[in-house]
């Protein structure tokens, strides 16, 4: 598992490109999808307008073998600055990884599998903390990161 990809895919999945969007158009709910050739990723996020944010995520890893699970929640501060969207300040209120097996049931890793993955998830997310935004209306947006990995988003209402 690359670990710039990975984090560049579980971070949040909403950034500014339009110069005339603000805070109230990135604050709410969003529903994110991202596909590479490696991950599946869907995501909840949740702007607030006091800059905090809340992600739930589930990351499908496509390897040949076992193809692996992870489902996350993580709390963070954002904010706005050109078109970039920031992001500080991390914590991961819940974590868990599994190996889906070929009979389609899971083998759930234990906690030491499961605090290492915290811990590549805290490492990425420092070093991947920011990416792009472009918006299409104020219900949908793209998302980018400098190494070309994207993925979209909707406004839930």
């Amino acid at each position: 598992m690359q670990k710039s990809l990975l984090w560049a895919m579980i971070l949040p999945m909403t950034a500014l490109a339009n110069s005339n969007i603000s805070v109230p158009d990135v604050v709410g709910d969003w529903r994110c999808v991202a596909d590479s050739e490696y991950h599946s990723v869907k995501t909840l996020m949740r702007y607030y307008a006091d800059g905090t944010a809340t992600e739930f995520m589930e990351i499908k890893e496509k390897a040949d073998n076992l193809p692996e699970l992870e489902f996350s929640i993580m709390n963070y501060q954002w904010q706005l600055k050109d078109n970039k969207l920031l992001m500080s300040n991390p914590d991961i209120t819940y974590y868990q990884y599994y190996f889906i097996l070929p009979d389609g049931g899971f083998y759930k890793f234990d906690d030491k599998v499961n605090a290492e993955g915290r811990a590549l998830m805290m490492e990425s997310f420092e070093e991947n903390n920011w990416h792009y935004l472009e918006f299409d209306g104020k219900d949908k947006h793209r998302y980018y990161f400098e190494d070309g990995f994207e993925g979209y988003c909707q406004r839930l209402k």
